[in-house]
């Protein structure tokens, strides 16, 4: 089952890296063609993608870190993945910058999208994370490790 777990949790981990990374590129390839054609690629919301698109790229970073921790046997590192999970899950549901309609004239306008905490191309990235904490945590090949005596955490199998 820890097997399970670790491969879940690199799925998780390397899809949240590569989501953030394509949006990322897909948002400054917008920008630099709407400005070649001459349109306004001004947002009010884009400094705040910018830091969604950081943030998300931060949690992927840790998650294969603690996933990589977790193999070798740390209750901490799915812990952690379990928290990076739902920090992701729950994150891209909260707004930080609303949903705006703009008018392009003529009577055309076009929906920008609300930014959110972190970004997801699928939705589907931090749940497979999800599940790696808690597949990894009901396995019954984890060991105690000492690095939770760091912590204050006393546990014992």
């Amino acid at each position: 089952m820890a097997n399970i777990a670790y491969i879940f949790g690199m799925i998780g981990s390397i899809g949240i890296l590569a989501s953030s990374l394509i949006l990322g590129f897909i948002t400054f390839a917008g920008m630099m063609l709407s400005g070649l054609f001459g349109a306004s690629v001004f947002s009010p919301g884009l400094p705040l993608y910018g830091i969604s698109i950081l943030i998300t790229v931060v949690l992927g970073i840790i998650g294969l870190v603690y996933n990589t921790k977790a193999k070798k046997g740390s209750r901490l590192g799915y812990i952690l993945i379990l928290i990076i999970g739902a920090i992701g899950a729950i994150g891209v549901f909260i707004p930080i910058f609303p949903a705006i309609t703009y008018d392009l004239g003529g009577g055309s306008t076009y929906p920008a999208p609300a930014v959110t905490l972190v970004t997801s191309l699928v939705y589907i990235e931090y749940y497979f994370l999800i599940n790696a904490g808690i597949i990894g945590l009901l396995s019954p090949k984890l060991e105690y490790t000492p690095e939770f005596e760091d912590y204050g955490i006393n546990i014992e199998n």
